[in-house]
């Protein structure tokens, strides 16, 4: 963070120039950079002041001089780094205001090997690498050898098990499933564990047969939010539900196949409550 110099200090550094004092030896006395005393004289136009020849040698020659900063200067500086500290805090929590009045929360899902290698970074995706080939480094030094690098190991293994790595956080958005059950739900977003879970939204859960969407008000009372883009209803799926046009294609659901899954939709019907009229956030 660049440094705060009140206008005090930066008229003792014009007058040290206008007595011939080095832009090296301002910048010591004021305690920043050389470029900064330099762009300062350019803006404001210091000057020399005209010296006599000895006076000019003797200028030349003389000890560094250092200069102190009196009690009032350095508290005019703690109360302006006060001042900033106290306007980003108050930033902060006007961002936090705000953000708290949305009813909904944005996430990001991985839907490519290349979004997770993105995300995670090349580094991270590297050491997990190495924890694949571990059980060989670990024969390797019980046996007193030095441990050896997974690519020099198996050059053509280290990348297969490197794109089954990063292939196998795509999955996890679908490996989850349990294929023999089928409760939809509606993931919501827990501001308070700062946690994304799923909400039950079927007849036999949160009275949901007498008076549809009352769990999701409830909780969306409460302060939690509607994950979005809107992801599929299946439970334990982490896709993002199929919308064209703004339209989910499937009712709510990533596919066809989740869709035909729910025992209350049926893929025929035309009329009645949509998965989105029955969210309301």
């Amino acid at each position: 963070m660049p440094k705060v110099i009140d206008k005090d200090r930066w008229a003792l550094g014009k007058r040290l120039y206008s007595e011939g004092e080095s832009l090296a030896g301002i910048a010591r006395a004021l305690d920043v950079s050389v470029t900064a005393v330099r762009n300062h004289k350019d803006k404001d136009g210091w000057e020399r002041v005209p010296l006599a020849t000895a006076d000019v040698v003797e200028q030349a020659f003389k000890p560094e001089q250092t200069y102190e900063v009196t009690q009032s200067e350095a508290e005019r500086f703690a109360a302006l780094q006060a001042e900033l500290a106290a306007a980003k805090a108050e930033a902060a929590e006007l961002a936090a205001q705000v953000d708290s009045q949305k009813s909904t929360y944005e996430v990001k899902i991985y839907e490519n090997p290349e979004q997770v290698e993105a995300y995670l970074g090349t580094d991270r995706i590297d050491d997990l690498v190495e924890l694949a080939f571990g059980r060989i480094n670990t024969e390797r030094t019980r046996q007193g050898l030095d441990r050896i690098p997974a690519k020099d190991i198996d050059p053509k293994r280290y990348e297969i098990t490197r794109a089954e790595i990063l292939q196998d956080f795509v999955d996890r958005r679908t490996k989850w499933i349990n294929p023999e059950s089928a409760i939809r739900c509606v993931k919501l977003y827990n501001p308070h564990t700062k946690t994304i879970w799923q909400c039950p939204v079927e007849d036999q859960f949160n009275n949901e047969k007498g008076n549809k969407g009352s769990a999701l008000r409830r909780y969306k009372d409460k302060g939690h939010k509607l994950v979005t883009p809107y992801m599929c209803q299946r439970y334990d799926c982490w896709n993002y539900a199929d919308q064209e046009g703004g339209k989910f294609r499937f009712e709510g659901y990533c596919s066809g196949a989740h869709l035909a899954t729910d025992p209350y939709i049926s893929a025929e019907r035309k009329a009645g409550i949509t998965t989105s009229a029955m969210v309301g956030f």
